[in-house]
């Protein structure tokens, strides 16, 4: 028997970009979740309890990212 646990979540997310010349861009982004267990039914055995994190659930999450384009000349 599988038991349902109730969850709250909430994210936020910034992503950025930036030009840098010379065929360079620079992406960056920031993902915050913060997810709790808010409902926990009676005689549930799996050790979880009301106001735990979920597990495996990152808090954080972080990318970066430099591109670079050639300019392709006539045949582009």
């Amino acid at each position: 028997m599988v038991e349902s646990l109730d969850l709250r979540t909430r994210c936020v997310e910034l992503e950025g970009s930036a030009l840098l010349g010379a065929g360079f861009s620079l992406s960056a982004a920031l993902g915050y979740t913060d997810a709790e267990i808010t409902g926990v039914p009676a005689g549930n055995s799996s050790g979880a309890e009301n106001g735990n994190d979920v597990p495996n659930v990152p808090k954080l999450a972080v990318s970066l990212s430099l591109d670079y384009r050639s300019n392709p000349g006539i045949l582009g």
